[in-house]
């Protein structure tokens, strides 16, 4: 087993002998071979345990135990224990997870380590696989654990549990049982104590076309990875730091389109019953995951990664020369009085807007939409329009009228779709001599 651990770190070169490495040891016979091995070597390796007290009087003994090997072994040993209180339930495996590779990364960081050590081994990678399988995955939950991320390495997945146990009989290794293992309430023990057990008697080169298997379904992903992004390229709309938008025809019409939106959308939290609605969902749903949401439009897919506007918002402006910051959407909106010279040509941009300052009511104010809201588009020669039926119209999606701010006069009408229409009530007309400018910014 020796020479197959040195050959396997140098096939995926996991780390050099002047590398400093930091062992994740819970004290059971995994990471305990795995320590015997690197120390075998001549490593340079120092241990790291997390006690999170899930099993009382047992924890602390498997605490004591990491502690006595250090010691006997002269390496560094760092210990911290957690108490996860309230946490504990349906997610406290999840939870002290996540908590002991934080402890690990700050051990590594704070000490000079070069890479954090797990003792996974091959049959963990098998029962993951069975276990993502029975769920439903995609090559992602098949392909096993990889044996490097980041500053992670994993220099046991060749290994397979009945080669470990071997080598620890070998050796006379001493380690610590979690009594846990043993119980079969737990799906990964009943796959480990039945079902892996079974597999392995009737197919003895399992571990072998597992390593082989393991392999290909990686480069298998690979592959997917490369088509998913070239695909997303050519469908890709437009794309910022703000939001992400797809061609939904050429989705549609793909026969790999189902495939890519999956690949696309499960990095960024959508479950798979978001995913599976981006086909039969009505246009116009809008729908959730990690700090972003997806939009149904007509003709596209579009990812938003910007924050949620607050519709409640609503500024006071008191006076014709303003300054106004509108943070939830990174904008600002200024207004200045102007004079209007008979004769001039008054050309503005999108984002500008000149109101009549003689129908002019203060406060004016600033808001969002509101249902109900109605205004006269300029150009309508006065016919009420609802702002809903503009939108439509304009073909503004759902995402974007809710972040499209309102100027309201003092006495509640329209002024101005910011960045949009200007009401018929405040245009320029020949009489006009003083008018508000007012300009939308983006911060």
């Amino acid at each position: 087993m020796l020479d197959a651990f040195q050959a396997f770190i140098a096939k995926h070169q996991l780390f050099e002998q002047d590398h400093r490495l930091l062992l994740a040891i819970s004290g059971g016979r995994d990471s305990v071979v795995l320590a015997h091995l690197l120390r075998k070597i001549g490593f340079s390796f120092g241990l790291a345990h997390a006690n999170h007290g899930l099993r009382d009087e047992e924890s602390d003994l498997d605490e004591t135990f990491v502690k006595e090997l250090a010691e006997q072994w002269s390496v560094p040993c760092f210990c911290r224990r957690f108490d996860l209180g309230e946490e504990k339930g349906k997610s406290t495996q999840m939870k002290a997870r996540e908590l002991r590779y934080s402890f690990l990364e700050e051990i590594r960081s704070r000490n000079g380590f070069d890479f954090i050590l797990t003792a996974h081994h091959l049959d963990d990678n098998l029962e993951t696989f069975l276990i993502n399988f029975s769920r439903g995955t995609g090559l992602s939950g098949l392909r096993g654990m990889p044996v490097k991320t980041g500053h992670i390495r994993r220099p046991l997945l060749f290994a397979s549990r009945i080669a470990i146990d071997r080598y620890v009989a070998e050796h006379e290794i001493a380690y610590r049982e979690d009594s846990s293992n043993a119980e079969r309430k737990y799906l990964r023990n009943q796959i480990r104590h039945d079902l892996l057990s079974l597999w392995y008697e009737q197919s003895p080169s399992l571990g072998e076309v597992a390593r082989r298997n393991f392999q290909e379904l990686r480069e298998a992903e690979q592959l997917q990875h490369w088509a998913v992004d070239h695909w997303l390229s050519n469908w890709t709309l437009e794309k910022t730091t703000d939001f992400w938008k797809l061609d939904r025809n050429a989705v549609h019409e793909s026969p790999y389109g189902a495939l890519v939106i999956r690949e696309w959308l499960r990095p960024l939290g959508f479950d798979r019953e978001a995913i599976r609605q981006v086909k039969t969902a009505k246009t116009g749903t809008i729908l959730a995951g990690h700090d972003c949401r997806l939009l149904l439009a007509t003709a596209y897919l579009l990812i938003d990664f910007r924050e949620e506007v607050d519709s409640s918002e609503n500024f006071p402006i008191h006076a014709a020369t303003f300054r106004l910051d509108l943070p939830s959407t990174g904008e600002q909106l200024t207004g200045d009085l102007i004079t209007i010279d008979p004769g001039t040509d008054l050309l503005y941009a999108k984002h500008e807007a000149l109101i009549s300052a003689d129908q002019l009511v203060y406060p004016l104010a600033v808001r969002h939409k509101l249902p109900g809201d109605s205004f006269q588009p300029l150009g309508l020669h006065g016919k009420h329009q609802r702002l809903q039926d503009y939108f439509v119209d304009k073909k503004v999606d759902r995402i974007d009228r809710e972040r499209t701010w309102v100027l309201l006069n003092g006495n509640g009408q329209i002024i101005w779709i910011v960045g949009h229409r200007l009401d018929e009530r405040f245009k320029i007309n020949a009489e006009t001599r003083q008018a508000l400018h007012c300009v939308l910014r983006t911060n």
